[in-house]
Formats: structure tokens, C-alpha cells, sequence
């Protein structure tokens, strides 16, 4: 009689262990996820590459999101994928590294060569609307 009722029952038990496996992988984030881009550019003053500074993509409350480097040539690349989505950006002096702990050494931060209002993400002006894929973005500053 045991033979017969796992048979009967045995196609729902395997589909709740199959849902649960599921749903156990999609909460460990093993599961789909949200479209993403890859997101690389240049940063110009003028006409000229502007080196040194950071890339900031900030959501609507101005959170920040993500953060890239930009090289001496104006050139940058996230080191990760972007979610989709419209960012406003800011582009920001890279900062000193302070001296050794307990040198007393300060370094004298850079003076910008750009307006300040690019480093506030609501003044800024800068818009990215990162797609699925790869975006490239050329910021010109003034």
C-alpha cells in the first residue's frame, strides 16, 4: 500500500523540493538578474582630455552608484557592470593620499581646472542613460 501512495504522490513532492531549490538559489542571488552595461568614456575640458578626476553616477536622490578612475588621457572604464537606468554624473578631483601616519605631511589638494558646479549632481548638467550592454560617454566640461 506504501508503493502505492509515494507513486501517486511522488510527481508534487518533487515539484515543491524543485521550487524550493529554486527559490533558495534565487534568494542567494543565484537567480536572474537586472539588466546591467558596461560604461566607459572620456572626460574633456574644452577640447582637451581631462585627466585625474572621478566619474560618479549618482540615481535621482543623488546617491552615488558607481565610481571610475579617469586616466591621463581622459579616458575612464567602470571596473563593473552599471544597472540601467538614467544617472545624473558629477566629475570630481581625485583627493591627495595624506602623508604616512604620523609624518605630519599634507598634501596640498589639487585646484580644480573645471567649474565646481560638475562635482553637485543636481547642477551638474551631466546625464548618462545607461543600456544594456556597452555605453560610451563623452563628458565635455566647460
Amino acid at each position: 500500500m506504501k508503493a502505492i501512495t509515494w507513486a501517486v504522490h511522488q510527481p508534487a513532492i518533487l515539484l515543491a523540493w524543485s521550487l524550493a531549490v529554486v527559490l533558495t538559489l534565487g534568494a542567494w542571488g543565484c537567480g536572474p538578474r537586472g539588466a546591467s552595461g558596461e560604461v566607459s568614456g572620456k572626460v574633456l575640458l574644452g577640447a582637451e582630455p581631462l585627466g585625474d578626476v572621478n566619474v560618479v553616477l549618482c540615481r535621482s536622490d543623488g546617491a552615488a552608484v558607481a565610481k571610475a578612475s579617469v586616466r591621463a588621457g581622459g579616458a575612464y572604464t567602470f571596473d563593473r557592470p552599471v544597472p540601467v537606468g538614467d544617472y545624473a554624473v558629477t566629475i570630481e578631483a581625485n583627493l591627495p593620499e595624506p602623508g604616512p601616519p604620523g609624518s605630519g605631511q599634507v598634501r596640498e589638494p589639487p585646484k580644480p581646472r573645471f567649474a565646481g558646479k560638475y562635482g553637485d549632481w543636481k547642477r551638474s548638467g551631466l546625464k548618462a542613460d545607461v543600456k544594456p550592454g556597452r555605453n560610451d560617454f563623452t563628458f565635455k566640461l566647460e
